[in-house]
């Protein structure tokens, strides 16, 4: 991942959260402008995109291997 190229390129309002989910959720920004998530095969559970979803980001970007994730069926309910 190109994180030390950041400040070079001129994304200097870029934060990068990378790591295990329950170390980074509570340092999720309030209204971050993308969110983008890139989970092992298992997904996320339930309480993960709740919190996600409720920091409001602009945008959620989700990475997967499976096209239509449960979550995803949900979501507008």
């Amino acid at each position: 991942m190109g994180v030390p190229d950041i400040p070079h390129n001129g994304f200097g309002h870029v934060q990068f959260l990378q790591g295990k989910v329950a170390k980074n959720l509570p340092r999720l920004p309030l209204r971050p402008d993308v969110v983008i998530m890139d989970p092992p095969r298992a997904g996320v559970t339930a309480a993960v995109i709740d919190h996600i979803l409720r920091s409001r980001p602009g945008k959620v970007i989700y990475v997967s291997c499976d096209p239509q994730p449960w979550w995803l069926k949900h979501l507008f309910q």
